[in-house]
């Protein structure tokens, strides 16, 4: 029912700006050197990685800027902006999924 925000209302900073021209370059750079990452790392197949730039919490952020930020990762391609707190909560439900699907401290406990 509210009224849309202004296209303008909402820019990135400089420093988000810069961090997505910077994570971009390293995507293109892993695309491209992939056999460098099999010498020196030992990561075999490493292809079309996915970068994360952390930004502040979610908690201190508004809706509208985290609707604008959901919009920006729609647009972006292999990167994600996400809040400190949501990357905890992403990984804590990717750890409960991997306890489930493996039995893993069952497995622990047995040992």
């Amino acid at each position: 029912g509210a009224t849309a925000s202004s296209p303008t209302q909402f820019k990135l900073s400089p420093e988000l700006s810069n961090a997505i021209a910077q994570v971009s370059r390293y995507l293109f750079l892993l695309d491209r050197d992939n056999q460098f990452l099999a010498s020196e790392y030992g990561i075999q197949n490493a292809k079309h990685p996915k970068a994360f730039i952390l930004i502040g919490k979610s908690s201190e952020c508004s809706q509208s800027e985290l609707d604008t930020l959901q919009q920006l990762n729609k647009s972006l391609h292999r990167i994600e902006v996400l809040p400190f707190d949501t990357l905890i909560i992403k990984c804590d439900a990717m750890l409960a999924y991997l306890e489930r699907a493996t039995g893993f401290p069952d497995a622990l406990a047995e040992l």
